[in-house]
């Protein structure tokens, strides 16, 4: 026999059942992820599962604070402490961007978690797009010369423009140290007439911040478009050849011409830039001697330059730059040491041997300036300042 229950004790039951069911409900598992990056209220999130997740969900951002006793220091367990929740604004193949506008901010930690909360709002629209690079630029008459890869159609979204970039950092996978994304912020903005793949094209250009910003050639141009044309800074998947010089490359190329240019206070800037990502790169630990000469900082010259001659010993220039550091410091006897090592790496130059001889001179070793004089006779026997020198010993 069938029983039926009153209307009213029927919808009664419906909805303890509900409210027993409801907080279970779809409680499969959620998108989760860990914080890798925080820079000017952007969030990056490196997702922890293969859940998907789309612009607008909402995430909660959480720490995880491990309770211990008071006495012992034993663990007792971990809390979870809620810091802020805000909606996903673009989705990456391997990364997710929040935002982040208040206190809350700077709460946050590399490190802190993420998690899929329900809720939905709607985010502004936007995308960027790597489109050419810079070929030649002419400072003077703010314009460049742009190579464009394909052709991008700027009435698609609005607004729209094309900026040239710089990768202003790299963002690293925690565990396996693979590079998942990079910070870029636009060093300027360009006005194009016309866009043919097939030519390049000349286009004027407005530097974001003419302060600190300046256009390097081979730097990437972009085409960004909706929310994106407003912000000073993004997250963008690597290119296929990206490498780690890429970030500091164009303070490398910058230092170069500042030097040749005289103004080593500037230049000296950049190659310190250089030397704190990569001590090492080309010839960086050399400029920053030669800077650190001319701008009279004599010890630190001495110490960058035979830093790169650890690694570099065979350097005529490096050699002939300390053996002027010592000259500058007074320091005779190791400039005249210098000058031999060089004379020897250069084999059949007398120059070198002359002027070791002038420093073992000038420091009072005359039976050492004998030897380095001979030794320049020795490569060339009619050399009249060799023979001059000897004579006048």
């Amino acid at each position: 026999m069938v029983e039926f229950y009153p209307t009213k004790t029927r919808n009664a039951i419906i909805f303890i059942l509900l409210a027993f069911i409801y907080p279970f409900w779809g409680c499969g598992v959620s998108w989760q992820g860990k914080v890798i990056y925080l820079k000017e209220g952007k969030v990056l999130i490196s997702p922890e599962n293969e859940e998907e997740i789309k612009p607008g969900r909402k995430v909660l951002l959480y720490r995880i604070e491990e309770v211990r006793h008071p006495m012992t220091g034993d663990m007792l367990g971990e809390v979870e402490d809620e810091i802020v929740k805000t909606p996903v604004i673009r989705i990456g193949d391997k990364t997710v961007t929040a935002f982040i506008e208040g206190p809350e901010f700077d709460i946050l930690k590399v490190g802190d978690m993420a998690e899929a909360v329900r809720g939905l709002e709607k985010v502004p629209k936007g995308g960027v797009y790597e489109a050419g690079q810079v070929i030649d630029v002419n400072i003077e008459s703010g314009k460049l010369l742009c190579q464009f890869n394909q052709i991008l159609d700027t009435e698609l979204e609005t607004p729209a423009i094309f900026s040239v970039i710089k990768y202003d950092n790299r963002v690293t996978k925690p565990v396996t140290g693979e590079t998942i994304a990079l910070v870029v912020k636009p060093v300027a903005d360009l006005d194009i007439p016309e866009i043919n793949p097939d030519e390049n094209i000349k286009a004027s250009y407005r530097l974001i911040n003419p302060d600190l910003g300046w256009i390097e050639v081979g730097d990437v141009i972009v085409h960004r478009y909706g929310y994106l044309v407003n912000e000073n800074l993004w997250f963008q998947e690597p290119p296929s050849d990206f490498s780690y010089e890429t970030l500091f490359a164009r303070n490398y190329l910058r230092g170069l011409r500042l030097y040749n240019s005289s103004d080593y206070r500037e230049a000296l800037l950049e190659f310190q830039y250089v030397a704190e990502l990569m001590p090492t790169y080309r010839k960086n630990l050399l400029l920053m001697g030669l800077c650190y000469t001319e701008l009279n900082r004599l010890d630190e010259a001495e110490k960058h330059l035979l830093a790169f001659l650890e690694i570099n010993p065979e350097s005529p220039e490096a050699w002939t730059a300390l053996a002027y550091c010592y000259i500058q410091k007074g320091d005779a006897e190791n400039a005249a040491k210098t000058y031999e090592y060089l004379a020897e790496l250069l084999g059949d130059n007398p120059g070198a041997w002359i002027d070791a001889g002038g420093m073992y001179k000038n420091a009072g070793k005359s039976e050492e300036a004998r030897k380095a004089y001979n030794k320049a006779l020795e490569i060339d026997s009619n050399n009249e300042k060799a023979i001059y020198e000897l004579k006048n010993l």
